[in-house]
């Protein structure tokens, strides 16, 4: 009798310890780990995915009435100066007025001027594999969405595995969101205010307005962040 409660014991520590080990096993399977990001500055950035992700790409959509791109550059702007790195702003339509950011960033910058959607994507295609530029931005918003929806899609993954081979950062700023291999999708929908004109930088840049495109199926490092 004594014999048998001994087996039942050692059968029920044996089983137990086979239990928790299962469920040890199925929690860390559960854990989701939150990609490393590049904060920017920009609380409505920070706050609420922790910064840019690194090693991919995150689009910004802005509709034309709004307001943001700017700051956005100018943040990735300042962190490269930081970093003692350089960006490299690809502007698709030649959009970008140096006199807008603070001259003490233009020795950090690195400005591609094209007319074409097409030439700013060879361009990236070009810097994307230069080791001295870990910080781009690719501005795209004064281009018609027909003309962006035409460009090829494979184009973009090869954009992401280059970013994830060297840990950079691209951001692209377009008019519609359209680019699929997008790790993140964010929506300024700052309105433009002429009383804005007057506030300090400092006051834009609090006052920013971006939300989370839930619904983009790469959005998967900002939900992780935020779980």
């Amino acid at each position: 009798m004594s014999t048998l409660r001994q087996l039942s014991s050692a059968d029920k520590a044996a089983a137990f310890a086979q239990l928790r080990t299962r469920l040890e096993g199925n929690a860390s399977m559960g854990i989701k780990r939150a990609e490393p990001v590049l904060p920017l500055g920009i609380p409505a950035v920070d706050t609420v995915i922790g910064g840019l992700p690194l090693g991919a790409l995150t689009e910004v959509v802005q509709a034309p009435e709004c307001i943001g791109s700017g700051l956005l550059t100018e943040a990735l702007m300042r962190v490269a100066q930081r970093k003692q790195g350089y960006l490299s702003l690809i502007d698709g339509h030649n959009r970008f007025d140096p006199e807008s950011v603070d001259p003490a960033l233009h020795p950090h910058l690195l400005w591609v001027r094209c007319k074409q959607p097409e030439q700013a994507l060879e361009a990236a295609d070009i810097l994307l594999r230069d080791s001295n530029f870990h910080f781009h931005v690719m501005d795209l918003q004064g281009a018609p969405v027909h003309q962006l929806k035409r460009l090829p899609s494979h184009v973009w993954y090869r954009f992401q595995r280059l970013l994830r081979q060297n840990g950079s950062v691209l951001l692209c700023i377009t008019p519609q969101g359209f680019i699929p291999s997008a790790q993140l999708r964010l929506q300024c929908s700052h309105l433009a205010d002429i009383e804005q004109l007057d506030q300090p930088r400092a006051r834009l840049v609090t006052d920013l307005r971006l939300e989370l495109d839930r619904g983009h199926r790469n959005s998967g490092a900002a939900q992780t962040a935020l779980a």
